[in-house]
């Protein structure tokens, strides 16, 4: 192993970086904060439309999270809620709860990065 990491979990884009340069860190933990608190509820709402195949609000739903993941700099959760929104109307049950899984597990990778850099 070359001493690399795999791909990374979550780089805070240097857009919202520059909140933190004049001394409006609160803001971007505010912007964090949201972000944590409106993905975990999106996740439970897609994890529920899944099982009631309600194929429409899994795209609803995967592509609101793919929107403000991309925006925080989770580009790997990103790119997983892009696949759940691209199979949602034609993908097996089976594929898209394995997808679903992939991108939760990513969102907590992502969560326990951010608390460790800018606490809860």
């Amino acid at each position: 192993m070359s001493g690399e990491s795999p791909e990374r979990t979550w780089t805070l884009p240097d857009s919202l970086r520059e909140l933190t340069e004049g001394g409006t860190e609160d803001l971007l933990k505010e912007l964090l904060a949201v972000f944590r608190a409106d993905s975990t509820e999106r996740f439970s709402l897609l994890r529920r439309a899944l099982k009631a195949g309600e194929r429409h609000e899994v795209r609803t739903q995967a592509h609101a999270l793919k929107g403000s993941a991309a925006q925080v700099g989770a580009e790997a959760m990103a790119k997983s809620c892009h696949e759940i929104e691209t199979f949602a109307p034609g993908g097996t049950p089976a594929k898209l709860s394995a997808l679903l899984e992939r991108a939760e597990s990513q969102f907590e990778e992502v969560c326990e990065a951010i608390v460790r850099v800018y606490g809860d």
